[in-house]
């Protein structure tokens, strides 16, 4: 039956351990008879009605459409929720916690009866642990304030408030102490609308996620009073106008992970002995374990080693704002570091996304900045000016602006814009706007290379300098790492420059790019502003090509080679198509790219049609490096050696790219590798060869993420993949291929790992319809299904051992035996199905032939395969003397008397 907790009836202090940092054990121990959440005897009127695990949380006070909580302690066991009581009328639900103590959550937070904004304030800190989740309508606060603002008033986290002045939206958090206290997540924290953590230092380890609304994680600087942002604006900072009463006394994140100054359990990890590590483990969504010491978690940093996705995302930090991996913070993203002397940024940065590294130099700008992306497919200048409004009305005019991109002599890159001298006059409006935002005697630094260089480039920084009404600055050199013989120098400037780089010194240091671009304007074969030209001569680009350099295209369309191939050797360069659509053609008269550069980076273009009397019919790379290529095509290519498609000399990477429908008079129909081969989300299909591997040749290995090898075929081995080392497919596919040899899948030399894959429909005019191997075969929760070869092994066929664990092999053919498996080493099945096979001799399932060979078998099924001339059935296993089969809690059936030979032990 429900009952009522009251706030006179006498409170147990609240006593946690939070072990939730080692282990999915409970996150703390409450003593007994004590309550984790309980309310505060002030006359705020808070009542917890209690049913089962569930606290639901009614009374309160009321002011207009806000309604207000006290709690002496509050936080949530595993399992437990905290059910706020609501009506439409309520717009806001606010909540404090006055007891002194951390919140540590374990649990769900929800809102029930209306959509309204939950907001829960307690400076101690908080804590929301693995199992924390959020079922809340509207938006999602949690801050380790000392107050909550409203127009007429203050919410303050203790003593007495003037409920009847606190109505309207509230609009600031006041931070009464130099060190407020922490914010740590752990949890998952979904939400539809806007989520903000706002602390002394902020560190999540969870998943916080908003699926339409807002990100806000703020570590802010103590003593200050941070001014709430409208959807689009940024928190502001203000100084307090007279002392204020301070209350709860915060615990810094050192503190409130030991629970020194509460008399608490630690938080920090102990050995097994009991002795402090003195690091905290930390758990991301993968599963990747890192250790961050508190001693360099410090007051004002943002540590993100968890997800975090919102629409938009804003990081604040009066310290440092570190992912342990950028890719875990998904949307457009600001990050926003207050001044070393805990000010508002007085200085915008913008990163163009063709920068090399732009994360690293979104999360190593210095303090007193405003640092975001720039991406591809934005007009660059309209971001810039939206987002120059939003600094301005949140935190006043800005000193600054600084803009990384790529550029040559007279031009820049903005997103989708090209910035040229020819072109400025078209910006003037917006570039007048810029101006408007910023103070008299601002500055505008533009890092790219050579961009003031000459008279075209001269001519665009006095216009962007006449249109803006500030100082500009910008580069006649290479702009970027020394390794590329760049700097972070600004030669040439319009006016007297007082702004500083506006990036860390170590970001400067370690940053490995250039930010070079050449950028293509005619679809001509050659001549001044063409890819060749752009490629080699340079004679439309002040020069020849350099390390590092990145050409781009102004225009989409088709360039129609004439006769001869584009060569380059510059090393480190990328040719990118990207926001255009850009097609090289060879037009059947000759390679499209050949390319003698060490590394070498294709992205976003077609490469069709290419023919050579030799080595690689589209691409020809004889570098020692890798070739990546990204976003790209390569197809209807064509050579009289190897590699239809590609021929390349060392390691080649493909990410989200196809290579598809060339052909090879030699190896390698699609791709010939003198190094391994990596795929990423990536096709290879229907290329043929009239030798070994119509899709892939390689004497190295081949590793396959998400990705396919279909329908490619070979007068020889290996239809799909030829590889003399390890073969290893992670979510990946291998289908419908042909070959007249061995091998209609995969043949393999060194070994094959299947893992979540599928090779299927391949068929070997030969022994291994699916795989041949010539070493190791492993086969985890894959499917081998629906190959055949004329000879033995059907699905597989295999010189060495076999392992088969959470995997089907079925519907398989042999011409011989082995209509499944075929195996001359050591075989093990665990929960596994080899089913509907067939050989057309002996072991429709399984056949094994050789000495003192052992054959495991658990918790698996061996059904409904056939052997159509021969005397055994579903499974022959021929195992010679010493030899061993154990067979447990499986099932066999077969459709004739199966043969096995040597020691066998059944097990129920």
């Amino acid at each position: 039956m429900p009952r009522s907790l009251h706030p006179e009836l006498p409170l147990r202090p609240f006593v946690w351990t939070a072990s939730f940092l080692l282990s999915s054990s409970p996150l703390f121990t409450l003593p007994s008879g004590a309550r984790s959440l309980t309310v505060a005897p002030d006359g705020t009127g808070t009542i917890i009605t209690i049913d089962g695990q569930t606290y639901h949380i009614g009374g309160g006070t009321q002011a207009g459409a806000n309604l207000f909580h006290s709690f002496q302690e509050f936080g949530l066991s595993p399992g437990e929720i905290a059910n706020f009581l609501s009506d439409p009328s309520i717009v806001n639900i606010l909540g404090r916690v006055t007891g002194g103590n951390p919140s540590i959550i374990d649990g769900r937070l929800q809102v029930s009866g209306s959509n309204a904004n939950l907001y829960l304030m307690n400076p101690a800190g908080m804590v929301f642990g693995p199992n924390a989740s959020l079922n809340v309508s509207g938006d999602f606060f949690a801050t380790t304030a000392d107050r909550i603002g409203f127009e007429e008033g203050w919410f303050n986290a203790t003593g007495a408030n003037d409920y009847t002045t606190l109505v309207g939206m509230p609009n600031q958090f006041a931070f009464l102490h130099e060190k407020p206290s922490a914010i740590l997540n752990q949890g998952n924290l979904h939400t539809d609308q806007d989520l903000s953590l706002i602390g002394g230092a902020v560190h999540n380890q969870g998943e916080i996620i908003s699926t339409h609304g807002n990100v806000t994680l703020a570590a802010v600087p103590g003593t200050r009073l941070v001014n709430l942002a409208q959807p689009g604006m940024l928190l502001s900072l203000d100084l307090p106008a007279t002392a204020l009463e301070q209350g709860v006394s915060p615990l810094d994140l050192p503190e409130l992970l030991t629970g020194s100054s509460q008399g608490n359990s630690p938080v920090i990890a102990l050995d097994p002995v009991g002795v402090s590590t003195g690091a905290l483990p930390l758990q991301n969504p993968n599963h990747h374990r890192a250790s961050i010491f508190p001693g360099q978690i410090e007051p004002g940093d943002v540590v993100i080693a968890g997800t975090v996705t919102g629409q938009q995302v804003d990081l604040y930090a009066a310290g440092q704002i570190t992912p342990s991996d950028p890719s875990l913070v998904q949307g457009k993203t600001r990050v926003i570091r207050f001044s070393e002397m805990g000010e508002n940024p007085e200085q915008a940065v913008f990163i163009d996304r063709r920068a090399d590294h732009p994360e690293d130099l979104l999360y190593g700008a210095a303090p007193g900045t405003i640092a975001q992306i720039i991406e591809p497919d934005e007009d660059g200048v309209a971001v810039i000016t939206e987002q120059l409004a939003v600094s301005s009305e949140s935190v006043g005019e800005l000193d600054s602006v600084a803009i990384v991109a790529e550029g040559n002599a007279g031009n820049f890159w903005l997103g989708n814009q090209w910035i040229t001298a020819e072109n400025i006059t078209g910006y003037q409006q917006q570039l007048q706007t810029w101006g408007s935002t910023l103070t008299e005697n601002a500055d505008i630094l533009l890092y790219s290379c050579f961009t003031a260089l000459g008279a075209t480039g001269e001519e665009l920084i006095a216009s962007i300098a006449d249109f803006t009404g500030a100082d500009v600055a910008a580069s006649i050199d290479a702009t970027g790492s020394a390794n590329y013989g760049g700097n972070w120098y600004l030669e040439s400037s319009s006016g007297a420059i007082e702004a500083s780089n506006p990036f860390l010194p170590g970001t400067v240091a370690n940053w490995d790019g250039k930010l070079a671009i050449r950028t293509v304007t005619s679809n001509a074969d050659a001549g001044a502003g063409t890819l060749r030209d752009a490629l080699t001569i340079g004679a439309g680009f002040g020069g020849g090509l350099a390390a590092g350099d990145t050409v781009n295209f102004n225009f989409s369309g088709t360039i129609t080679l004439t006769g001869t191939e584009i060569n380059w050797t510059a090393d480190n360069v990328t040719v990118d198509g990207l926001g255009q659509s850009i097609v090289v053609d060879g037009g059947g008269n000759s390679r499209v790219f050949n390319i003698g550069a060490n590394n070498a980076t294709v992205q976003n273009l077609t490469i069709q049609n290419g023919t050579f009397i030799g080595k690689g019919g589209g691409i020809r790379h004889t570098g020692a490096g890798t070739l990546t290529l990204s976003g790209v095509t390569v197809s209807n290519n064509s050579s009289s050696l190897s590699g239809g498609g590609i021929n390349n000399n060392g390691r080649i990477e493909l990410i989200n790219s196809t290579v598809s429908g060339n052909s090879s008079n030699n190896r390698a129909g699609g791709i010939r590798s003198g190094g391994a081969v990596t795929l990423i989300n990536s096709t290879i299909t229907n290329n043929s060869a009239n030798n070994n591997g119509g899709g892939i040749f390689t004497r190295y290995g081949v590793t396959l993420h998400n990705s396919t090898v279909s329908s490619n075929s070979t007068v020889g081995i290996g239809a799909g993949i030829r590889s003399s080392l390890t073969v290893n497919l992670f979510s990946s596919s291998v289908i419908g291929n042909s070959g007249t040899s061995a091998g209609g899948g995969i043949f393999d030399d060194d070994g094959v790992n299947l893992n979540n894959s599928t090779v299927a429909n391949n068929i070997a005019n030969a022994k291994g319809g699916g795989i041949f191997s010539n070493s190791l075969v492993t086969v985890t929760n894959s499917t081998v299904s629906g190959n055949s070869a004329s000879n033995h092994g059907g699905g597989i066929y295999t010189t060495g051992a076999v392992t088969v664990s959470g995997a089907t092999i079925a519907n398989n053919t042999s011409g011989l035996r082995g209509g499944g498996l075929y195996s001359q080493g050591n075989t093990t099945i665990a929960n596994s199905t080899i089913a509907s096979n067939i050989a057309a001799v002996q072991g429709g399932g399984i056949f094994m032939t050789g000495s003192n060979l052992s054959l495991n078998m658990t918790n698996s099924r061996i059904q409904n395969n056939r052997a159509l001339t021969g005397s055994d059935g579903g499974m022959a296993g021929f195992v010679g003397t010493g030899g061993a089969v154990t067979v447990e809690s499986s099932i066999i059936r077969v459709t004739a008397l199966a043969s096995i030979r040597g020691a066998y032990l059944l097990k129920a």
